[in-house]
Formats: structure tokens, C-alpha cells, sequence
């Protein structure tokens, strides 16, 4: 259970240290960068330590996968600009709808009546996440075609998971990691080259003052070192607990989580509709990760 509750705690800390990131350092993405090249050297090793040969097809599905962690990297920064780390949050725990439909038609694997129920709570919060803001500025309520993509976005990395899990064998774990982050990496660097997208608020946005700034490799070394916390603690808590405690419970608290601690350190209120819609969230989150 303590491994269990450090992963809780180490991914909420990585969205705040992202968003911290985002609010006190003039390239956020930069620092994201350096988490992707921290987190890629340690499963680098982890998968040199154990010798397992670089197979193609996992090589692949971690480049892919490392791809779309970039996407979903580039749509969240400005999504927790509009709406809140809280909603945000949310949004990407709701994207484990997206294997579980997958494997429905990939894998034959139909869901159960949990499931099914937890599908059609996603369906409701969704959108209701979509038109929230948890953000300070409490700016006006509109659709966001934004946070619809980045649920999109995270949603295709876990159908990416779900493929390797289904088809690869277990023991290339670390294989497909070095291989995720590593790519990452590389995507993350040429996406800033070749945009000059910095991560930052849009031009003529007022920034932070210059004296409350802080470098991105120090916060970018953190980020990667929570990163790979997480990793290692979700490994050992489902050495320790069923999967069906340690996916929903930490998706679950997650969102709590997330919730208190953005209006602790952001000042972000959810209103009615953003309320609903995160309660609604962690109900999905839980059904969805139920099985017989």
C-alpha cells in the first residue's frame, strides 16, 4: 500500500512541477525535455542491466509511443492554462476509455458491465470537462476543441500501452520505456526547433517578472526524477496488490488529489459544471479499471 500511495503522490507532484514549470521559467517544454532525457537514461540502464535484446516491433511501439507523449505534452500545457490543472487532470485519467474500447474490437476483450457503465460516465464528463475552467482568470465557459484533443492524444498513448501489453512479452518492459522516453526526447527537441514553441502563455501574455524566474534544467532534472519514481513505485505496488486496487484507486485519488492541491497552490475553483464533471470522472475512472 505505501508503494501505492508514493505513485499517487509522485504523479500528482509531476503535474504541479509541470505547471510550476509552465508558470516561473521562459521555456516549460525545454524543462519537459530534460524530464523525457532523465527518465530515458534510467530505463536505458534498467534495460541494459537486464540484457534484453532491442526487438523491432518493441522498439517501435515505444518510438510511436514516445510520439505521442510529445502531442500530449504540447495540447496539455496550454490546456492547464485554460482550464486548470484540476480539469486537465482529469481529462487525461478519462483517455483509459480509449483501450478499453480498442481492445473491444482489437482484442475481442468486451467490456463488463462496469465497464460499460464507466464508458458512458466518460461520454457525460467529457464534454462537461470540455466547457469547465478550474483556472484562476475563471475565464468565460466555451467549448474547448483543445481539451477534446489532448483526451484524444493521451488516449491514443494508452492504446499504444495496451498493444504492447497484449502482444509483446513482459519482460521487454524496460525495453519499450528507454525506447518511449528516448523518442520523446527527440520529439520534444525537434518539436521546439523547428516551431519555437516555448510552452509559454501566447505572445503578448504578461510573463512572470524576471526576478521570480527559475532555470528550466533544475526543475527538468526534478520532473524527470519524479517521473521515474512513479514508474518504479506503480511496478512494485502491482508486485505487492491486485490491479484492480492499484489502477483505479490511483486514478481516483489522483483526481482528488489534483483537485485540492491545485486550489491549495493555483487558486483554481471548479465551478458547477467542472465539479460535476471531475466527480463524474473518478467515478468512470474506477468502473472502467474494474474486471472479473
Amino acid at each position: 500500500m505505501v508503494n501505492l500511495l508514493l505513485r499517487i503522490v509522485f504523479t500528482v507532484s509531476f503535474s504541479h512541477l509541470l505547471r510550476l514549470s509552465q508558470a516561473r521559467t521562459r521555456k516549460p517544454i525545454a524543462a519537459a525535455a530534460i524530464n523525457y532525457l532523465v527518465a530515458a537514461v534510467a530505463c536505458t540502464l534498467w534495460a541494459c542491466a537486464l540484457g534484453r535484446a532491442w526487438q523491432g516491433p518493441t522498439v517501435l511501439l515505444g518510438a510511436a509511443a514516445g510520439f505521442t507523449y510529445v502531442s500530449s505534452l504540447v495540447l496539455i500545457l496550454p490546456c492547464m492554462r485554460q482550464s486548470g490543472v484540476a480539469v486537465t487532470s482529469a481529462v487525461a485519467q478519462l483517455s483509459m476509455m480509449a483501450p478499453v474500447v480498442v481492445a473491444t474490437v482489437r482484442f475481442g476483450e468486451y467490456p463488463n458491465a462496469w465497464q460499460t457503465v464507466g464508458i458512458v460516465l466518460t461520454m457525460v464528463a467529457l464534454p462537461l470537462l470540455c466547457v469547465s475552467t478550474a483556472a484562476a482568470t475563471q475565464a468565460p465557459q466555451r467549448f474547448s476543441p483543445l481539451t477534446l484533443a489532448m483526451f484524444c492524444s493521451t488516449g491514443l498513448s494508452q492504446v499504444l500501452m495496451k498493444e504492447f501489453s497484449a502482444t509483446r512479452p513482459g519482460a521487454d518492459l524496460a525495453v519499450f520505456s528507454a525506447c518511449l522516453f528516448l523518442a520523446a526526447t527527440f520529439f520534444t527537441w525537434v518539436w521546439m526547433v523547428r516551431t519555437g514553441d516555448t510552452g509559454r502563455a501566447e505572445e503578448g501574455t504578461p510573463g512572470p517578472e524576471e526576478g521570480t524566474l527559475l532555470p528550466e534544467w533544475p526543475l527538468g532534472l526534478a520532473l524527470g526524477a519524479v517521473n521515474v519514481l512513479q514508474l518504479v513505485c506503480l511496478l512494485r505496488a502491482l508486485q505487492e496488490l491486485s490491479a484492480i486496487i492499484v489502477f483505479p484507486v490511483s486514478a481516483a485519488l489522483g483526481i482528488t488529489a489534483n483537485v485540492g492541491v491545485s486550489r491549495l497552490l493555483w487558486g483554481e475553483r471548479p465551478r458547477p459544471a467542472g465539479w460535476l464533471g471531475i466527480v463524474l470522472a473518478v467515478a468512470a475512472v474506477v468502473l472502467l479499471n474494474l474486471k472479473p
